[in-house]
């Protein structure tokens, strides 16, 4: 087994939430010789959430949303743990967790992960964090990302907040790729190889690439059945991001579904 504790002494982890995210890591850390169980509320996983808490000083979240963990770990003992969270929400969801987790004795630390759950434990994955962080987690973290960490500081919600902004980010340079390729299919001209090509200078192929798969020639989200997943996905990221520009007082329309 892999030491995360002090003095070389394990300490036992759980991920809460083992959907596609949730058991990439489940795998990747028990594969690295890591204590560690997952829970489930459903599937071979569902299990006594209780019993996996109490045996567990960190626990890693999955879940959909800060009130989703909430509602999960509501009246159980979480005194003394640990809990990092790869939840989808806001900066003040986020802070409204973090007053949640600290008055019943518990640390948050605030995690987001950039890429496929297939790239954890390589080069590829990013991980950037807040919160205080213990030797223990930041081991933990690195086994995931090994290259690309970034401590953000104390202050639990910097990164919903860097999260939010890498999406804008991210939804600006898909509603361009949009346009650019609705514009191509309206002139007759080839909004595939060429377009791509012109374009491949300025985004990394397997970013073009995804979008390419992503967006039909209309400009439209893909509703193929190889896509829904990925939809859902947006969809999610996009909700998160009409909320948190509505806690900065900007307008949410901001971010639409280019296929509304």
């Amino acid at each position: 087994m892999g030491s995360f504790g002090i003095g070389g002494q394990q300490m036992k982890t759980a991920v809460i939430g083992v959907g596609a995210l949730g058991a990439s890591i489940l795998a990747k850390l028990m594969n690295d010789g890591i204590e560690i169980e997952g829970w489930s509320r459903s599937g071979p996983r569902k299990t006594s959430l209780d019993a996996t808490v109490s045996r567990s000083e960190i626990l890693i979240s999955t879940l959909s949303g800060a009130l989703t963990l909430c509602q999960v770990l509501d009246d159980l003992d979480i005194r003394g743990k640990t809990i990092i969270s790869f939840s989808s929400a806001t900066r003040v969801q986020t802070q409204e967790l973090n007053e949640w987790v600290t008055a019943r004795g518990a640390l948050l630390i605030d995690a987001k992960f950039y890429g496929v759950p297939a790239m954890l434990g390589t080069d590829y994955a990013t991980i950037f964090f807040s919160g205080h962080c213990t030797l223990a987690v930041r081991r933990l973290l690195t086994v995931l990302a090994p290259k690309k960490i970034y401590d953000l500081g104390l202050s639990v919600g910097q990164a919903a907040t860097l999260d939010a902004a890498v999406l804008a980010v991210f939804y600006g340079a898909m509603t361009g790729f949009a346009q650019g390729k609705a514009l191509c299919s309206s002139a007759g001209a080839a909004s595939g190889a060429v377009f791509e090509k012109v374009l491949l200078g300025i985004f990394e192929p397997h970013f073009l690439s995804y979008l390419s798969s992503t967006i039909d020639d209309r400009g439209h989200l893909a509703e193929g059945s190889q896509q829904e997943t990925s939809n859902k996905v947006h969809r999610s990221a996009l909700k998160m991001l009409q909320k948190f520009t509505a806690e900065l007082q900007m307008d949410p329309k901001l971010f639409q579904e280019s296929s509304n």
